[in-house]
């Protein structure tokens, strides 16, 4: 599932998935609502620019892209949905202990990216390891979320860019002792703190929500 130079692919993807890309909503408690089948159905999803706006598009940001998702949306599926405020754990990115250990980038105020909107390029991730290019600190919050499973705001007060490289333990893989390669290394936690001098706080703030009031199936191609 991404967006394209050209429009948005989805490939047998359930419909929550794509509500929350269209939203920027991935944490599951910021998504509400809907019957039980938006979160099993599986979708293909095709959706293209014609040739006349195509230039047009590629300057669009996320956002922009974004709503032009949430129209389709709600033309296909008849989506409607609310917004809600609701106060959740959240974690904190700020500076640890000593101050910040990161690598300046050499692309810094430069895009690696074809498309607006994306600018940190992720040359290396799997499980307890990350390796991102022209990565700004909201970058790296945002990336890290998947893996904390929380929103992560950026408290440092850093606006550079950085070249990261990131190794860790996996949950998975300190729960099973299994004796794997990176079992070595610290924890996420300890991990930012080691190798980029940063921390995570863990705290409580408001965050938006959204909750689905309606959605039907699908019309025809």
């Amino acid at each position: 599932m991404q967006f394209t130079l050209d429009g948005f692919t989805a490939r047998d993807v359930e419909l929550r998935k794509v509500i929350q890309e269209a939203y920027g909503v991935y944490e599951e408690d910021r998504l509400y609502g809907g019957p039980t089948w938006v979160n099993t159905a599986k979708f293909d999803i095709e959706a293209k620019i014609d040739s006349v706006g195509a230039e047009t598009f590629k300057e669009l940001s996320l956002s922009e892209r974004r709503s032009m998702l949430q129209g389709l949306l709600a033309e296909r599926f008849k989506l409607n949905v609310r917004h809600e405020m609701k106060d959740l754990p959240v974690f904190s990115l700020v500076k640890a202990k000593g101050g910040p250990r990161l690598k300046k980038s050499k692309t810094e105020n430069s895009d690696v990216s074809d498309i607006k909107g994306y600018s940190a390029l992720v040359t290396h991730s799997q499980p307890g390891e990350l390796d991102i290019q022209n990565c700004s600190m909201a970058d790296l919050a945002s990336i890290l979320e998947d893996t904390v499973g929380r929103i992560i705001l950026d408290k440092t007060q850093l606006s550079g860019r950085y070249d990261v490289s990131l190794r860790w333990t996996p949950e998975s893989v300190a729960a099973a002792g299994n004796g794997a390669t990176n079992s070595d290394w610290p924890t996420l936690f300890t991990a930012l703190q080691e190798q980029l001098g940063l921390r995570l706080e863990s705290t409580k703030s408001a965050i938006g929500t959204i909750v689905i009031d309606h959605v039907e199936s699908p019309s025809e191609n």
